[in-house]
């Protein structure tokens, strides 16, 4: 399996436990992903400029709020194929690179558990200031994962 940084989905900051950061890998790197889509604007970060999404400045844009639900469900849904793509071609890429039988096993298990194989439903329930995202997805061992996410308009 691959791993990255782990993000507290509370406070969105790195956790260190012991003097080291905490790493994540498998259905919680994938849910990890998918938060960060969800919250993180497009353009935020330097060194993935086309990573996350616009949802954040749609809310208060659109008045109807059945237009605004299609319209974020619709741009949340592109977001989390281009995150899913990302992630094929960062384990396609590192199983290029892998030299030994034992390095390919690690990539092919990681591909098992942390590429999404379908979005099977996004939910948006928007009230005042608050919008709650529900995502669910199968990863390519069969793992369903639901991921809620709840953020504040303006924060």
């Amino acid at each position: 399996m691959t791993q990255s940084l782990y993000i507290s989905p509370t406070t969105r900051d790195l956790v260190i436990q012991g003097g080291s950061p905490v790493m994540v890998e498998g259905s919680k790197k994938v849910e990890q992903g998918i938060r960060s889509v969800i919250l993180e604007r497009i353009g935020n970060d330097q060194h993935h400029l086309g990573w996350g999404s616009t949802i954040v400045d749609l809310i208060g844009s659109i008045d109807d709020p059945n237009a605004l639900r299609t319209t974020i469900r619709h741009r949340l849904i592109l977001a989390l194929k281009e995150y899913s793509q990302e992630l094929v071609d960062e384990l396609q890429s590192t199983l290029i690179r892998a030299t030994t039988d034992s390095q390919k096993a690690i990539m092919l298990d990681a591909a098992r558990t942390e590429i999404i194989q379908s979005i099977n439903n996004v939910v948006l329930d928007i009230e005042g200031r608050t919008t709650r995202v529900k995502v669910e997805v199968t990863v390519g061992d069969g793992t369903n994962l639901n991921v809620l996410q709840n953020f504040e308009v303006g924060s």
